[in-house]
């Protein structure tokens, strides 16, 4: 008699996560692209950033075998400080970087009179939603300075939802599975995966029309999650607190949009940058993120074992 096959406990477990954070988060990018409605649609968005939460708390629930998840939530204020810093500018220094690198390429698309926010409002007041002038200037001040202040704690919440699944449950495990290497750059390409569907259907970051559309924006967003994942990871072995993840995920997305409206007008791609996602801007990241990940020294891991708890 043929001995049943038994599946690996911990793959289990993963293929289970992954199941719930990929199903879970492209049913509600579906629906919220297909309905019609922006509300609805950033609504969806924002619960599917909850998804790869859901996962966690299903297997460490419902008697999947994960009695703790090791997740670490401990801020330490003393002794994070400077990682809380880095994760809250992080981000706007990377994409002041990845802008000022972008227009140095592209010198003629470059607009001190910010085209693009220009461009935006007459949109709307085309469209009736706006009624009067705006100073573009006073307008794109009034976009920095919650980006820089407030906006990453407020972002932060949502993020958490993706940070608690993607660092602190997936790439943790795929690093005691893998090897850091492997287990950092396969995380990080399942988490641009988990974007596809918004590249392909809502040109989510790249646009329409460029060049190999939709495949070169799929190929790239995986470059970009993956030296994203890293540099939020390297946060998260050094703080072991994914809250520090949540806040410098946050922070990117305040930060994110603000080098478009430096643009003449809105492209209907842009595939290159100067979003940090795009080919030229990532480079300043990516860089960075590579010498984290090849690096001789060893980065130092959290200071508990997976399934400890604080």
């Amino acid at each position: 008699m043929m001995k049943k096959m038994m599946i690996d406990p911990e793959n289990k477990q993963m293929l289970i996560y992954l199941a719930i954070a990929f199903i879970g988060g492209w049913a509600c990018m579906f629906i919220g692209m297909f309905s019609g409605s922006q509300t609805v649609y950033t609504a969806l968005l924002s619960l599917a950033m909850y998804m790869p939460l859901l996962g966690v708390f299903v297997i460490s629930h419902f008697r999947l075998g994960q009695k703790d998840t090791g997740i670490f939530w401990k801020v330490q204020f003393k002794k994070n400080w400077k990682y809380i810093l880095l994760a809250w500018f992080m981000p706007a220094v990377f994409t002041l970087l990845g802008a000022v690198l972008y227009f140095a390429v592209f010198p003629n698309r470059f607009d001190s009179s910010l085209g693009y926010l220009t461009s935006y409002y007459e949109l709307l007041a085309q469209n009736g939603t706006l009624t009067g002038t705006v100073d573009v200037k006073s307008a794109m001040t009034m976009e920095i300075v919650p980006a820089l202040t407030f906006a990453p704690l407020i972002n932060m919440i949502y993020a958490l939802g993706e940070e608690v699944g993607w660092r602190g449950y997936m790439t943790v495990k795929f690093k005691e599975r893998l090897g850091r290497t492997k287990g950092l750059i396969t995380s990080g390409f399942l988490w641009g995966v988990w974007h596809w569907p918004l590249i392909i259907l809502a040109g989510y970051e790249y646009g329409i029309g460029y060049q190999g559309y939709p495949f070169t924006g799929m190929i790239m967003m995986c470059v970009f999650t993956t030296a994203v994942g890293i540099l939020l990871s390297y946060l998260y072995e050094k703080s072991n607190c994914i809250w520090i993840c949540a806040l410098a995920h946050g922070a990117l997305n305040a930060i994110a949009a603000l080098p478009l409206y430096y643009l003449y007008s809105i492209p209907t791609h842009y595939l290159m940058g100067p979003l940090l996602p795009g080919a030229v801007s990532v480079i300043p990241m990516a860089i960075t993120a590579a010498y984290i990940l090849f690096k001789k020294e060893k980065t130092s891991e959290p200071v508990m074992k997976q399934g400890e708890t604080q």
